[in-house]
Protein backbone atom coordinates (compact mmCIF):
# COMPACT_ATOMS: atom_id res chain seq x y z
CA UNK A 1 0.00 0.00 0.00
CA UNK A 2 1.32 3.80 -0.49
CA UNK A 3 -0.09 6.81 -0.63
CA UNK A 4 0.45 10.43 -2.61
CA UNK A 5 0.30 13.15 -0.43
CA UNK A 6 0.84 16.99 -1.92
CA UNK A 7 1.50 20.18 -0.37
CA UNK A 8 2.05 23.99 -1.27
CA UNK A 9 3.03 26.94 0.72
CA UNK A 10 4.16 30.78 -0.61
CA UNK A 11 4.60 31.76 2.84
CA UNK A 12 8.32 32.49 2.24
CA UNK A 13 8.40 35.37 4.59
CA UNK A 14 7.12 33.09 7.77
CA UNK A 15 9.09 30.19 7.60
CA UNK A 16 7.47 28.54 10.42
CA UNK A 17 3.88 29.78 9.33
CA UNK A 18 4.43 27.95 6.04
CA UNK A 19 6.08 24.85 7.25
CA UNK A 20 3.26 24.46 10.07
CA UNK A 21 0.42 25.17 6.84
CA UNK A 22 2.29 22.10 4.66
CA UNK A 23 2.57 19.95 8.08
CA UNK A 24 -1.31 20.37 8.47
CA UNK A 25 -1.68 19.63 4.33
CA UNK A 26 -0.23 16.12 5.49
CA UNK A 27 -2.15 15.87 8.13
CA UNK A 28 -5.49 16.10 6.37
CA UNK A 29 -4.14 13.76 4.28
CA UNK A 30 -4.31 10.79 6.47
CA UNK A 31 -0.41 11.69 7.52
CA UNK A 32 2.62 9.38 6.97
CA UNK A 33 2.70 5.87 6.72
CA UNK A 34 6.02 4.09 8.02
CA UNK A 35 8.51 4.71 4.86
CA UNK A 36 7.99 8.07 2.77
CA UNK A 37 10.20 10.37 0.66
CA UNK A 38 9.26 14.20 -0.32
CA UNK A 39 9.72 15.41 -3.63
CA UNK A 40 10.59 19.10 -3.05
CA UNK A 41 10.62 21.77 -6.39
CA UNK A 42 10.70 25.24 -4.83
CA UNK A 43 12.42 28.55 -6.13
CA UNK A 44 16.04 29.17 -5.02
CA UNK A 45 14.64 31.86 -2.32
CA UNK A 46 13.40 28.82 -0.26
CA UNK A 47 16.91 27.41 -0.23
CA UNK A 48 19.09 30.56 0.82
CA UNK A 49 16.57 31.71 3.25
CA UNK A 50 16.84 28.07 5.21
CA UNK A 51 13.24 27.46 4.50
CA UNK A 52 14.06 23.85 3.23
CA UNK A 53 16.39 23.00 6.03
CA UNK A 54 13.78 23.38 8.72
CA UNK A 55 11.23 22.17 6.61
CA UNK A 56 13.65 18.93 6.71
CA UNK A 57 14.02 18.92 10.29
CA UNK A 58 10.11 19.39 10.83
CA UNK A 59 9.48 16.21 8.49
CA UNK A 60 12.28 13.70 9.71
CA UNK A 61 12.14 12.23 6.38
CA UNK A 62 13.91 11.99 3.41
CA UNK A 63 13.89 15.15 0.90
CA UNK A 64 15.16 15.50 -2.45
CA UNK A 65 14.24 17.76 -5.28
CA UNK A 66 15.41 20.64 -7.67
CA UNK A 67 15.41 24.74 -7.80
CA UNK A 68 12.95 25.50 -10.28
CA UNK A 69 11.41 28.62 -11.33
CA UNK A 70 7.62 27.86 -10.57
CA UNK A 71 5.41 25.20 -9.45
CA UNK A 72 1.94 24.55 -7.87
CA UNK A 73 0.29 21.31 -6.12
CA UNK A 74 -3.17 20.76 -7.04
CA UNK A 75 -3.61 21.91 -3.28
CA UNK A 76 -2.20 25.78 -4.09
CA UNK A 77 -1.60 27.61 -6.94
CA UNK A 78 0.65 30.19 -6.70
CA UNK A 79 3.59 31.68 -8.78
CA UNK A 80 5.88 31.86 -5.33
CA UNK A 81 5.51 28.30 -4.61
CA UNK A 82 7.44 25.51 -2.71
CA UNK A 83 5.59 22.38 -3.77
CA UNK A 84 5.95 19.07 -2.11
CA UNK A 85 5.21 15.74 -3.83
CA UNK A 86 5.46 12.60 -0.93
CA UNK A 87 5.05 8.81 -1.17
CA UNK A 88 4.03 7.29 1.23
CA UNK A 89 4.23 3.74 2.48
CA UNK A 90 4.07 0.81 4.73
CA UNK A 91 5.61 -2.14 1.68
CA UNK A 92 8.00 -0.12 -0.41
CA UNK A 93 11.35 -0.16 -0.38
CA UNK A 94 12.32 3.56 -0.34
CA UNK A 95 15.34 4.70 -0.96
CA UNK A 96 17.90 7.67 -1.14
CA UNK A 97 21.11 9.14 -2.27
CA UNK A 98 23.85 12.11 -3.01
CA UNK A 99 26.13 11.66 -5.49
CA UNK A 100 29.97 12.59 -5.25
CA UNK A 101 30.97 15.88 -7.34
CA UNK A 102 30.15 14.82 -10.89
CA UNK A 103 32.61 17.67 -11.71
CA UNK A 104 37.01 17.20 -11.97
CA UNK A 105 38.38 19.10 -9.20
CA UNK A 106 41.06 20.09 -11.29
CA UNK A 107 38.81 22.10 -13.57
CA UNK A 108 39.33 19.54 -16.73
CA UNK A 109 37.10 20.74 -19.75
CA UNK A 110 37.50 17.43 -21.98
CA UNK A 111 34.43 16.28 -22.83
CA UNK A 112 35.46 12.69 -22.94
CA UNK A 113 37.12 13.04 -19.27
CA UNK A 114 34.07 15.39 -17.84
CA UNK A 115 31.30 12.66 -19.03
CA UNK A 116 33.67 9.94 -18.20
CA UNK A 117 34.47 11.01 -14.13
CA UNK A 118 30.68 11.33 -14.48
CA UNK A 119 29.50 8.38 -15.57
CA UNK A 120 31.79 7.04 -13.10
CA UNK A 121 30.38 8.48 -10.17
CA UNK A 122 26.62 8.18 -11.08
CA UNK A 123 26.89 4.59 -11.53
CA UNK A 124 29.07 4.61 -8.11
CA UNK A 125 25.74 5.77 -6.16
CA UNK A 126 23.19 3.90 -8.14
CA UNK A 127 25.29 0.69 -7.80
CA UNK A 128 25.29 1.74 -4.12
CA UNK A 129 21.47 2.01 -4.19
CA UNK A 130 20.09 -1.01 -5.47
CA UNK A 131 22.56 -3.32 -3.71
CA UNK A 132 20.45 -6.40 -2.20
CA UNK A 133 17.90 -6.00 -5.50
CA UNK A 134 17.11 -9.66 -7.01
CA UNK A 135 15.95 -7.29 -10.04
CA UNK A 136 16.48 -3.75 -11.38
CA UNK A 137 14.18 -1.71 -9.22
CA UNK A 138 10.48 -0.55 -10.10
CA UNK A 139 11.15 3.20 -10.71
CA UNK A 140 14.31 6.19 -10.37
CA UNK A 141 13.86 9.38 -10.11
CA UNK A 142 16.46 11.44 -11.13
CA UNK A 143 17.59 15.23 -10.62
CA UNK A 144 20.78 15.80 -12.26
CA UNK A 145 23.07 18.96 -12.23
CA UNK A 146 24.02 20.93 -14.84
CA UNK A 147 27.16 20.15 -15.59
CA UNK A 148 29.28 22.98 -18.20
CA UNK A 149 31.55 21.20 -20.69
CA UNK A 150 29.63 17.48 -21.28
CA UNK A 151 26.07 18.25 -20.77
CA UNK A 152 22.66 16.85 -19.98
CA UNK A 153 21.85 14.97 -23.60
CA UNK A 154 25.27 12.91 -23.46
CA UNK A 155 25.10 12.76 -19.86
CA UNK A 156 21.80 11.30 -19.42
CA UNK A 157 22.67 8.88 -22.35
CA UNK A 158 25.70 7.72 -21.04
CA UNK A 159 24.36 7.28 -17.06
CA UNK A 160 20.55 5.92 -18.20
CA UNK A 161 20.57 4.37 -21.36
CA UNK A 162 21.88 1.08 -20.48
CA UNK A 163 19.88 0.95 -17.24
CA UNK A 164 16.83 -1.50 -17.38
CA UNK A 165 14.77 0.78 -14.79
CA UNK A 166 12.81 3.48 -16.07
CA UNK A 167 13.90 6.73 -15.15
CA UNK A 168 12.07 10.20 -14.84
CA UNK A 169 13.38 13.01 -13.29
CA UNK A 170 14.29 16.73 -14.09
CA UNK A 171 17.10 18.95 -14.09
CA UNK A 172 17.09 22.67 -11.82
CA UNK A 173 16.19 25.94 -13.06
CA UNK A 174 15.69 29.31 -11.78
CA UNK A 175 14.51 32.98 -13.54
CA UNK A 176 17.47 34.43 -15.12
CA UNK A 177 18.12 37.66 -13.82
CA UNK A 178 20.30 40.18 -14.49
CA UNK A 179 20.76 41.17 -11.14
CA UNK A 180 22.09 37.77 -9.75
CA UNK A 181 24.05 35.08 -11.06
CA UNK A 182 23.90 31.42 -9.40
CA UNK A 183 24.07 27.59 -10.90
CA UNK A 184 20.32 26.33 -10.15
CA UNK A 185 20.65 23.46 -7.84
CA UNK A 186 19.72 19.96 -6.50
CA UNK A 187 18.17 19.65 -2.75
CA UNK A 188 18.71 16.36 -1.04
CA UNK A 189 18.28 16.83 3.35
CA UNK A 190 18.73 20.00 4.60
CA UNK A 191 21.57 21.04 1.83
CA UNK A 192 22.13 22.18 -1.89
CA UNK A 193 24.35 20.96 -4.41
CA UNK A 194 25.59 22.68 -7.97
CA UNK A 195 27.40 19.72 -8.74
CA UNK A 196 26.21 16.62 -7.39
CA UNK A 197 22.91 14.29 -8.09
CA UNK A 198 20.05 12.78 -6.29
CA UNK A 199 18.59 9.68 -6.61
CA UNK A 200 15.14 7.82 -5.19
CA UNK A 201 14.96 4.27 -6.21
CA UNK A 202 11.67 3.11 -5.35
CA UNK A 203 11.15 -0.69 -5.60
CA UNK A 204 8.45 -2.90 -4.50
CA UNK A 205 4.43 -2.76 -5.82
CA UNK A 206 4.09 0.66 -7.77
CA UNK A 207 3.34 0.94 -11.14
CA UNK A 208 4.40 3.94 -13.06
CA UNK A 209 3.02 5.19 -16.47
CA UNK A 210 4.45 7.69 -18.31
CA UNK A 211 3.49 10.52 -20.87
CA UNK A 212 5.33 13.13 -23.04
CA UNK A 213 4.91 15.63 -25.94
CA UNK A 214 7.41 17.61 -27.77
CA UNK A 215 7.20 20.55 -29.83
CA UNK A 216 8.06 19.23 -33.27
CA UNK A 217 10.81 21.11 -35.87
CA UNK A 218 7.94 23.99 -37.14
CA UNK A 219 8.22 27.56 -37.28
CA UNK A 220 12.50 27.27 -37.87
CA UNK A 221 14.07 30.48 -39.21
CA UNK A 222 15.37 30.17 -42.66
CA UNK A 223 18.88 31.59 -41.84
CA UNK A 224 21.21 29.27 -40.51
CA UNK A 225 24.95 29.01 -39.58
CA UNK A 226 28.02 26.35 -38.58
CA UNK A 227 29.67 25.52 -36.11
CA UNK A 228 32.87 26.28 -36.06
CA UNK A 229 34.38 26.21 -32.63
CA UNK A 230 33.08 24.34 -29.59
CA UNK A 231 34.00 21.79 -27.15
CA UNK A 232 31.24 19.37 -25.59
CA UNK A 233 28.23 21.72 -24.86
CA UNK A 234 29.88 24.77 -25.04
CA UNK A 235 29.66 27.03 -28.57
CA UNK A 236 32.10 29.52 -29.02
CA UNK A 237 31.88 30.65 -32.90
CA UNK A 238 29.52 30.25 -35.82
CA UNK A 239 30.67 30.72 -39.76
CA UNK A 240 34.18 31.66 -38.06
CA UNK A 241 32.37 34.52 -35.97
CA UNK A 242 31.87 34.86 -32.08
CA UNK A 243 28.50 33.22 -31.66
CA UNK A 244 27.03 36.56 -30.21
CA UNK A 245 27.62 37.99 -33.56
CA UNK A 246 25.33 35.24 -34.83
CA UNK A 247 22.15 35.66 -31.82
CA UNK A 248 22.53 39.29 -32.20
CA UNK A 249 21.92 39.23 -35.92
CA UNK A 250 19.05 37.14 -35.57
CA UNK A 251 17.54 39.93 -33.85
CA UNK A 252 17.98 37.90 -30.39
CA UNK A 253 19.56 39.74 -27.81
CA UNK A 254 17.56 41.71 -25.37
CA UNK A 255 18.33 43.39 -22.02
CA UNK A 256 18.98 39.82 -20.45
CA UNK A 257 20.82 37.55 -22.92
CA UNK A 258 19.98 34.25 -21.61
CA UNK A 259 15.95 34.90 -21.57
CA UNK A 260 16.16 35.42 -25.05
CA UNK A 261 18.07 32.35 -26.27
CA UNK A 262 16.00 30.41 -23.90
CA UNK A 263 12.65 31.84 -25.19
CA UNK A 264 13.95 31.14 -28.71
CA UNK A 265 15.81 27.79 -28.60
CA UNK A 266 17.98 26.80 -30.90
CA UNK A 267 17.60 23.79 -33.23
CA UNK A 268 21.09 21.83 -33.89
CA UNK A 269 21.11 19.41 -36.96
CA UNK A 270 24.45 17.63 -36.67
CA UNK A 271 25.37 15.72 -40.38
CA UNK A 272 27.12 12.84 -38.91
CA UNK A 273 24.10 11.70 -36.63
CA UNK A 274 21.25 12.68 -39.30
CA UNK A 275 19.65 14.02 -36.37
CA UNK A 276 17.95 17.36 -35.31
CA UNK A 277 18.03 17.95 -31.72
CA UNK A 278 16.62 21.28 -29.54
CA UNK A 279 19.16 23.06 -27.31
CA UNK A 280 18.49 26.19 -24.70
CA UNK A 281 21.64 28.13 -22.84
CA UNK A 282 22.31 27.69 -19.55
CA UNK A 283 25.14 30.24 -19.06
CA UNK A 284 28.03 32.55 -20.46
CA UNK A 285 31.52 31.92 -19.98
CA UNK A 286 33.46 34.22 -19.45
CA UNK A 287 35.91 33.67 -22.42
CA UNK A 288 32.61 34.05 -24.59
CA UNK A 289 31.38 30.39 -24.83
CA UNK A 290 27.99 30.35 -24.48
CA UNK A 291 26.86 26.69 -22.71
CA UNK A 292 23.48 24.66 -23.97
CA UNK A 293 22.28 21.55 -22.51
CA UNK A 294 23.46 19.04 -25.30
CA UNK A 295 26.46 18.32 -27.63
CA UNK A 296 27.25 21.17 -29.97
CA UNK A 297 29.53 19.47 -31.95
CA UNK A 298 31.64 21.48 -35.06
CA UNK A 299 30.41 20.97 -38.64
CA UNK A 300 26.97 21.09 -37.03
CA UNK A 301 23.97 23.49 -38.57
CA UNK A 302 22.20 25.64 -36.23
CA UNK A 303 18.90 27.43 -36.55
CA UNK A 304 16.70 29.70 -34.53
CA UNK A 305 13.19 28.00 -33.37
CA UNK A 306 10.37 30.44 -32.72
CA UNK A 307 7.35 29.33 -30.64
CA UNK A 308 3.86 30.46 -30.11
CA UNK A 309 1.70 29.75 -26.83
CA UNK A 310 -0.77 27.59 -29.55
CA UNK A 311 1.93 24.98 -30.09
CA UNK A 312 2.73 25.25 -26.27
CA UNK A 313 -0.65 24.32 -25.03
CA UNK A 314 -1.36 21.84 -27.38
CA UNK A 315 1.22 19.95 -26.16
CA UNK A 316 0.13 20.27 -22.56
CA UNK A 317 -3.19 19.31 -23.31
CA UNK A 318 -2.19 15.88 -24.81
CA UNK A 319 -0.04 15.12 -22.20
CA UNK A 320 -2.90 16.24 -19.56
CA UNK A 321 -5.55 14.61 -21.10
CA UNK A 322 -3.68 11.16 -21.36
CA UNK A 323 -3.63 11.15 -17.23
CA UNK A 324 -7.13 11.72 -16.82
CA UNK A 325 -7.61 8.08 -19.10
CA UNK A 326 -5.43 6.39 -16.70
CA UNK A 327 -7.23 3.55 -13.95
CA UNK A 328 -6.29 3.53 -10.50
CA UNK A 329 -4.36 6.83 -10.68
CA UNK A 330 -2.58 7.17 -6.87
CA UNK A 331 -0.86 10.67 -7.98
CA UNK A 332 0.89 12.12 -10.77
CA UNK A 333 3.91 14.49 -11.37
CA UNK A 334 4.48 17.20 -14.12
CA UNK A 335 7.59 18.55 -15.29
CA UNK A 336 7.62 21.70 -18.25
CA UNK A 337 10.67 23.14 -20.42
CA UNK A 338 11.32 26.20 -18.42
CA UNK A 339 11.51 27.52 -22.34
CA UNK A 340 7.49 27.22 -22.66
CA UNK A 341 7.28 29.32 -19.04
CA UNK A 342 9.37 32.29 -20.88
CA UNK A 343 7.36 31.67 -23.61
CA UNK A 344 4.28 32.33 -22.01
CA UNK A 345 5.71 35.61 -20.27
CA UNK A 346 2.82 37.00 -18.56
CA UNK A 347 0.62 34.28 -19.07
CA UNK A 348 3.31 31.94 -17.04
CA UNK A 349 0.71 30.32 -15.02
CA UNK A 350 -1.77 29.92 -17.65
CA UNK A 351 -0.41 26.06 -18.16
CA UNK A 352 -0.70 25.48 -14.65
CA UNK A 353 -4.07 26.41 -14.95
CA UNK A 354 -4.87 23.92 -17.81
CA UNK A 355 -3.84 21.47 -15.60
CA UNK A 356 -6.08 22.22 -12.82
CA UNK A 357 -8.94 22.56 -15.26
CA UNK A 358 -7.94 19.19 -17.04
CA UNK A 359 -7.59 17.47 -13.52
CA UNK A 360 -10.04 19.02 -11.42
CA UNK A 361 -12.79 16.37 -11.51
CA UNK A 362 -10.90 13.21 -11.55
CA UNK A 363 -9.41 13.86 -7.64
CA UNK A 364 -5.39 12.99 -8.69
CA UNK A 365 -2.62 14.52 -6.57
CA UNK A 366 -0.50 16.47 -8.71
CA UNK A 367 2.74 18.56 -8.66
CA UNK A 368 3.43 20.60 -11.76
CA UNK A 369 7.31 22.24 -11.89
CA UNK A 370 9.14 23.59 -14.87
CA UNK A 371 12.79 22.24 -15.20
CA UNK A 372 16.06 22.76 -17.21
CA UNK A 373 15.68 19.55 -19.20
CA UNK A 374 13.57 16.49 -18.63
CA UNK A 375 14.26 12.61 -18.24
CA UNK A 376 10.78 10.33 -19.07
CA UNK A 377 11.66 6.95 -20.38
CA UNK A 378 9.57 5.10 -23.19
CA UNK A 379 7.97 1.91 -22.80
CA UNK A 380 9.13 -0.79 -26.12
CA UNK A 381 7.15 -2.82 -27.19
CA UNK A 382 8.56 -5.80 -25.91
CA UNK A 383 7.92 -4.26 -22.10
CA UNK A 384 11.79 -2.55 -21.97
CA UNK A 385 12.38 0.90 -20.94
CA UNK A 386 14.08 3.21 -22.78
CA UNK A 387 15.29 6.07 -20.86
CA UNK A 388 15.94 9.70 -22.49
CA UNK A 389 16.60 13.26 -21.97
CA UNK A 390 14.31 15.79 -23.60
CA UNK A 391 13.68 19.38 -24.58
CA UNK A 392 10.50 21.89 -25.26
CA UNK A 393 8.43 19.15 -23.65
CA UNK A 394 5.66 18.46 -21.29
CA UNK A 395 6.02 14.62 -19.29
CA UNK A 396 4.01 13.15 -16.98
CA UNK A 397 4.97 10.20 -14.90
CA UNK A 398 1.19 8.46 -13.17
CA UNK A 399 1.53 6.62 -10.12
CA UNK A 400 -0.89 3.50 -10.02
CA UNK A 401 -2.02 0.37 -7.85
CA UNK A 402 -0.13 -2.52 -8.97
CA UNK A 403 -2.93 -4.55 -10.07
CA UNK A 404 -4.41 -1.34 -11.97
CA UNK A 405 -4.93 -1.83 -16.18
Amino acid sequence: MYRIITASTDDLENPQGGIDSLANAIAEQGGLLENSVAIVMCPLEYVNSGFCSLLYDRLDIPILGATTSLSSTDKEISPLALSLFIISSDTLDIRVGLSDSLTIADGEEDPLRVRYHAERVFNKLYNSLTVGLSKEPALVLPFMPVIYGYHDEGMAEAMFKAKKAPFFGAMPVDYFQPSRHFDPCVIFGNSYFEDRAALLVLDGEIKPKFFFQAMGRTNIARQKAIITKSQGSIVYEVNGNPFKDFITSMGLVAKNIMVSLNTNPIIVYDPKLDKYSPRVASKVLNDNGYVFNGPMPQGSTLSVRMIDEGEIFDSAKEVFSKVTKVPGALGALFFSCYSRQLNLSYNEMNEIKLLSSTLEKENIPWLFAYSGGEFCPREEEDGTWKNRFLNLSAVAMVLQEKDSA
